[in-house]
């Protein structure tokens, strides 16, 4: 009996563990819950990096369309996003929630400077959900310690952006279509 409960208690956690609106800790990607399921209008803007991520300079927009399938992993932090020396970030937040996004990434590495260099990163992402409106702010910041003169110093970028929902993406999340028929017809069918 001890080995059932074992055997259901892992296969429990594992479920558990592929839930939507968990995070994947090593990927820096999160499970889409249902509320967050759909086609989105999306319009980011990223600001100049400063020290504090109180850029007020807009050096980039984006608009894009994007979709989003319930159960299904999206890529909140990309690989692009860390510095190319980070290992083995890790991932910790709520993930997706009905309201909320809410991840958090960090990883450390050694910095191109003399003087044995070393970089913190952390990556953060915090949603909100309103209906079919979203409001979204992404962190990058990187913090480098040097025994180098002039090679270390904090740096954040934010990224904010809105999502409008314009499709619940049933048809773009792989959902058969089907034809309406009325049921005296699909009891011909079976017959």
């Amino acid at each position: 009996m001890n080995r059932r409960n074992a055997l259901t208690a892992l296969i429990l956690s594992s479920v558990l563990s592929m839930a939507a609106g968990s995070v994947r800790a090593a990927t820096g990607g999160a499970i889409v819950t249902d509320a967050w399921a759909g086609v989105w209008d999306v319009y980011e803007q990223t600001y100049q990096a400063t020290s504090d991520c109180g850029g007020v300079v807009v050096i980039r927009t984006h608009s894009f369309r994007d979709t989003l399938c319930t159960g299904e992993e999206f890529s909140v932090f990309s690989t692009s996003d860390w510095f190319g020396s980070i290992l083995s970030p890790g991932c910790s937040g709520d993930g997706f929630t009905a309201t909320a996004l809410h991840l958090r990434c960090d990883g450390n590495g050694i910095y191109p400077c003399p003087g044995n260099s070393t970089v913190h990163q952390t990556l953060e992402a915090n949603w909100t959900l309103s209906g079919d409106f979203a409001t979204t702010v992404v962190t990058n910041t990187m913090s480098v310690t040097s025994g180098y003169p002039g090679c270390y110093g904090t740096t954040c970028t934010k990224t904010t952006g809105t999502r409008t929902r314009v499709s619940d993406g049933a048809a773009a999340c792989g959902a058969v279509p089907t034809r309406r028929q009325t049921w005296g017809k699909l009891k011909l069918l079976y017959r």
